[in-house]
């Protein structure tokens, strides 16, 4: 009864785990209404020239790194949950290392949850920014 606990609980929280960690990589899409409009008038050279993603702003450039260091933490906290899922299964029931997996995968839950709003609060200011430094006419910090 006490190991079904603890498989349950262990299966509970790397499932909490993946949902979590499966929301950082949905992106926004959204459709431009001047798209085909846009190619018709000026061709592939003028559509490319038009839709240019290369960030030249030291701003963007910024927040772009941000996102890619948060993305790397969060690697690094599924990895660190493994690990402590690992040290709770090897454990044998030994009190010591299931108390030691248990706080490593609390402390990591926190982290990731810390991570995520981080990542969230930077998305969206990198949208703000990439459209007021690109003078975007449908300016709406999506």
């Amino acid at each position: 009864m006490k190991k079904n606990n603890k498989i349950i609980s262990l299966l509970v929280a790397l499932s909490l785990i993946l949902i979590i960690t499966s929301f950082i990589a949905i992106q926004n899409a959204q459709a431009d209404d001047n798209l085909l409009k846009m190619v018709q008038d000026g061709g592939l050279d003028s559509f490319a020239g038009v839709y240019d993603t290369t960030p030249s702003d030291i701003r963007v450039v910024v927040a772009l790194m941000i996102k890619i260091f948060l993305g790397f933490l969060g690697i690094i906290l599924t990895v660190l949950m493994v690990y402590a899922g690992y040290i709770w299964m090897v454990s044998g029931g030994r009190e010591e290392e299931v108390s030691k997996a248990k706080n490593t995968i609390r402390n990591g839950v926190i982290g990731l949850i810390i991570i995520m709003i981080a990542w969230f609060v930077v998305d969206y200011l990198t949208d703000c920014l990439w459209d007021i430094t690109t003078n975007n006419i449908f300016w709406m910090c999506n």
